[in-house]
């Protein structure tokens, strides 16, 4: 993402992390107001905001305002709050979201316990023709 002002101010900063690519973080106040203005969206055709229930209660509306001055489709996720969260689980839920918010096409197999769930995006054949 390229950020399209300058963002580091007396009341905020932006620390860059270096992985595959340059992941900047924005540490200030009242920024909220601005993200569609600090990050370059241009090369995205939807924005996923993930959040919990209280950061949601909290912020949830006006950062999904923000971000809708991008013109872009935003979909929310919200998870509970809490350790519960950090489950399996959740995390098939969110896979789950994320595939559906993408339009794309999945299946749900579960393992002989009926426990264990994996979702694939099939093949043009379907998973049985491969």
């Amino acid at each position: 993402m390229t950020k399209k002002r300058e963002l580091t101010t007396e009341y905020s900063r932006v620390i860059r992390i270096e992985t595959v690519r340059t992941c900047p973080i924005i540490v200030g106040a009242n920024l909220i107001d601005d993200l569609g203005e600090c990050f370059d969206f241009s090369g995205y055709s939807s924005i996923v905001l993930i959040t919990d229930a209280r950061v949601n209660k909290l912020y949830g509306q006006s950062v999904t305002a923000a971000l809708q001055t991008t013109g872009k489709r935003i979909s929310a996720l919200t998870l509970p709050v809490g350790e519960r969260t950090k489950s399996l689980r959740m995390a098939e839920r969110g896979y789950r979201f994320l595939l559906e918010a993408a339009g794309k096409e999945y299946e749900v197999h579960t393992d002989d316990t009926g426990k264990s769930v994996v979702i694939c995006q099939p093949a043009a054949g379907g998973l049985d023709n491969p």
